[in-house]
């Protein structure tokens, strides 16, 4: 079974949203489209990790936020046709981070995990960090390319040394007469020093994608 832990601000909304809908805790439609084309082409499950879920049961009863809002959530994603399959444990501990959460679920699974990707705006995932989390921001929310990194993910692609170096030879083939600091600064921006490597292997991919059309 493959899974996606998913937040809910800055993942299905974003500064933007909010301050459209005046505040209130909305769920947009462009990022559920996003979502839902990954729950499709992977046949993913959703488990939601975000504060969303805080002193509620799966059905949504007893929502520490009140005023229903974890069906607000489980209602929006039906309307995409797609569902909550679970909710990672609440641990109330010091020091505990969401990384920690996912791991409890994990270890606890009554199906075999083959591939899971974490869908946050933030970075507290312990050990998953440089390897199953899309980090998205309050400011987008969820974006095109975060979608391609967690297919990616979802996939179990090998991202090795020479499936990086494949991806950028293969932009810079059809673009010879860049330089290479020239192709590396237009593909990932001018400050790349953070990029994950599946991270250049799916913006390689779709820039070479955008050359072709």
């Amino acid at each position: 079974m493959k899974v996606i832990f998913l937040d809910v601000d800055g993942v299905l909304n974003s500064e933007k949203d909010l301050l459209e809908a005046k505040g209130k805790s909305e769920l947009f439609d462009r990022p559920l489209t996003l979502l839902k084309e990954l729950v499709e082409s992977t046949k993913a499950k959703i488990v939601v990790s975000s504060t969303w879920r805080i002193g509620c049961s799966k059905s949504g009863r007893n929502s520490w936020y009140g005023e229903g809002i974890f069906k607000t959530l489980t209602d929006r994603l039906a309307e995409y046709q797609m569902e909550v399959y679970d909710i990672t444990p609440v641990i109330n501990k010091p020091g505990v981070q969401r990384g920690d959460e996912i791991r409890t679920w994990l270890e606890n699974a009554k199906e075999e995990i083959d591939a899971f990707v974490i869908l946050d705006d933030d970075a507290d995932m312990c050990e998953f960090t440089g390897t199953n989390l899309v980090q998205t921001s309050m400011k987008t929310g969820l974006l095109e390319y975060h979608v391609e990194i967690a297919k990616s993910i979802l996939s179990g692609e090998n991202i090795t040394h020479d499936v990086v170096l494949d991806a950028v030879r293969k932009v810079w083939d059809k673009l010879p007469e860049l330089r290479f600091g020239q192709l590396i600064v237009n593909v990932l921006g001018s400050d790349p020093f953070y990029e994950l490597d599946k991270n250049v292997v799916t913006k390689m991919r779709k820039y070479e994608r955008k050359i072709d059309k």
